[in-house]
């Protein structure tokens, strides 16, 4: 059990820090004491900068081979549970082949020893999970004793995780904020001291506390209904806006794959929880990009659906009321099959969430039998080699290279590519999300780092700055008379223009994309492979696409960093595939500042990078998200046959 903390006593912000950290307590059975274990995460958590510059970290997956950590993460399941999918888990705990128990036990131990590789859990649930698995092993035996195995979940005993501002059993709705696990946050003496009582009833309105109004999210309760097993909740960094996963609160996530880098953002507790094999599927949330570049850096399947398919009731939002840009809620995993799985279990006629929640779309998940019906010919595939703002480093030019040679060699497929030239559409789309972002000046993210004390971290500062977010910080400031300044926010008016202007792109955008007719666009995630922590800025080649909300898929492209091939590939002329190839520049020849900063990171560290993969991305039609996943399916059957 958690123990309760008291946060009465917390007088200054790192006290708040303190005692909740000691709310998370892992089973005592599953903590190791090799030193090599931890050693990378408390190198990086020491200063919150990147633990290394010129060598890779370990994997954990080499770690958990030496002892003692060896014994603590082996387990008798090994041999049947290792490299499966959610689905195949589901199969084996349906079929009774093992049980829900047995499956939970093995999970629990995996994700505490994952933690203490990346710091990557603000909950562990162990009492909670272990309790639901031996229910649902009763629910078997009484369903199986009935006939009636067929009506389990389609998710029975999976083990899974959640995003930290997913509410789960009324607690752990945080957002990376110390503000967040306060459980009445407006009335304890610290904030109350840091913030004018009109800055008090504001938060009060629109922020909550640790403890949610409602037991579990709606999507949770979804899930719950399908048979899933949570086992715990992961971390988030500072009010979401990272892609990358620190935070006052928990410090530093890292990738277990490269224990030198970040697992991305903001999902990245999710994304190092999922591939770490702590749990067999994740669920995380992405308004510019926290589901696909977490899951592209880990090696892991994302997938943002359209927004408003899956329902979000009761989840903790930084901006509530925000309309800007939307957000969506969507599975993280390690097969296709298991996106599909997901989907298909909170979207069906007998779940059906649109008639609980107004926000959600009355959409089933469809079962697409055939890409090609109603006499379509050719699935058309768009490519896009860079965005024309920032060239996507030597090993994503080299993955993105290898698929596109793939594809268009391919016999007897078919599917025709087309390249995409985005002009300068994707320039100002980032320019004009960041201001769509925080059209209230960021008042809220001030608000909440003003009321612990807790200061904003350099992530979090970049994506507050002027131009694009007016300044609020001097105006909230100014609360020594007792009341502050009116705010330099948006008036009514322009946030109209604003919104007349994103429509307004959306509508050039779906031209564009018409007038090359495809039906989906291939291209990276990313602009490098993992970055090293508090180093990324560039967010653009995936939130162009929540700009304009295009549902979007994230597969591992089966190309990893490697800096003596990078460094041979960048000898090599750009190698020409139908027109797909990169365009060159000379040396030191920049498209700005952002692009200068991403190649730069890369060269002077890259052997930090080494082993780290590389995903690539596939964008379709709004509400075509079904689809979107079977053109994936299909690419990859093809580049990996």
């Amino acid at each position: 059990m958690s123990a309760q903390p008291n946060y009465d006593a917390c007088d200054t912000c790192l006290d708040i820090v303190a005692e909740h950290r000691r709310t998370l307590q892992l089973p005592p059975s599953t903590v190791c004491t090799d030193a090599k274990l931890t050693e990378w995460r408390e190198r990086a958590n020491a200063v919150l900068e990147p633990p290394s510059s010129d060598v890779p970290g370990p994997a954990l997956a080499l770690l958990v081979q030496n002892e003692p950590t060896k014994t603590v993460w082996s387990s008798e399941l090994d041999a049947l549970l290792d490299g499966r999918d959610a689905s195949a888990i589901a199969e084996l705990t349906t079929s009774g082949k093992v049980s829900v128990l047995a499956v939970t036990q093995h999970f629990v131990k995996k994700a505490s020893v994952v933690h203490q590789a990346t710091n990557c859990l603000a909950q562990m649930l162990a009492d909670d999970a272990l309790q639901r698995a031996q229910q649902l092993d009763e629910k078997r035996s009484r369903f199986q004793a009935e006939g009636r195995l067929h009506e389990l979940g389609a998710l029975f005993g999976v083990p899974m995780s959640m995003k930290g501002h997913i509410p789960y059993n009324r607690f752990g709705n945080q957002r990376g904020f110390v503000f967040d696990v306060l459980p009445d946050p407006t009335s304890h003496p610290l904030v109350k001291r840091n913030l004018t009582q009109e800055q008090l009833e504001l938060l009060k309105d629109t922020q909550g506390g640790y403890v949610s109004e409602r037991p579990n999210a709606h999507l949770v309760e979804l899930l719950l209904d399908a048979d899933a097993v949570i086992i715990c909740k992961t971390t988030m960094p500072q009010g979401v806006m990272h892609l990358d996963t620190t935070s006052n609160l928990y410090g530093q996530t890292l990738n277990p794959l490269n224990l030198a880098l970040s697992p991305g953002g903001s999902s990245g507790g999710e994304s190092a929880i999922v591939a770490g094999g702590g749990v067999a599927l994740g669920v995380g949330s992405d308004i510019g990009g926290s589901i696909r570049q977490p899951c592209a850096v880990t090696g892991l399947y994302g997938l943002r659906p359209t927004t408003q398919r899956i329902p979000y009731g009761g989840v903790r939002s930084t901006m509530p009321g925000a309309e800007g840009v939307g957000s969506s809620i969507g599975p993280m995993a390690k097969s296709l099959r298991d996106l599909e799985r997901f989907m298909a279990s909170v979207l069906n006629d007998k779940t059906r969430p649109w008639e609980r929640e107004h926000f959600t779309l009355p959409m089933p998940w469809r079962k697409v039998d055939s890409l090609f019906a109603g006499g379509k010919k050719t699935l058309v595939v768009g490519v896009m080699m860079e965005d024309g703002v920032v060239r996507p480093t030597t090993p994503v030019r080299r993955a993105l290279g290898h698929w596109v040679d793939k594809l268009a060699r391919a016999k007897g497929v078919r599917v025709e590519l087309r390249r995409w030239e985005p002009r300068d559409l994707h320039r100002r789309a980032w320019d004009m999300i960041r201001s769509l972002y925080f059209m209230e000046s960021g008042k809220y993210f001030h608000l909440l780092s003003r009321a612990t004390g807790e200061p904003l971290l350099p992530l979090t500062q970049f994506i507050l700055a002027e131009p694009f977010v007016r300044s609020a910080e001097a105006d909230l400031a100014a609360n020594t008379a007792g009341e502050a300044r009116k705010q330099d926010e948006m008036s009514a008016s322009e946030v109209m223009a604003s919104v007349r202007m994103r429509e307004a792109f959306r509508a050039e955008y779906l031209r564009a994309w018409n007038e090359l007719g495809l039906d989906c666009l291939l291209c990276p995630a990313t602009a490098n492979v993992a970055p090293r922590p508090s180093t990324v800025k560039y967010w653009n080649y995936t939130s162009v696409f929540n700009l304009v909300d295009y549902p979007g898929v994230v597969f591992p492209s089966g190309i990893v960093a490697d800096s003596a091939l990078d460094r041979e590939f960048e000898k090599q002329p750009p190698k020409a595939v139908d027109g797909f190839e990169y365009d060159t520049r000379m040396e030191g020849e920049w498209m700005g500042e952002f692009d200068e900063d991403n190649t730069r990171e890369y060269e002077q560290h890259r052997d930090v990078f080494n082993g780290a993969p590389v995903g690539l991305q596939l964008i379709g039609r709004r509400y075509k998200d079904e689809e979107l996943v079977k053109y994936a399916e299909l690419l990859d059957h093809i580049v990996r046959s």
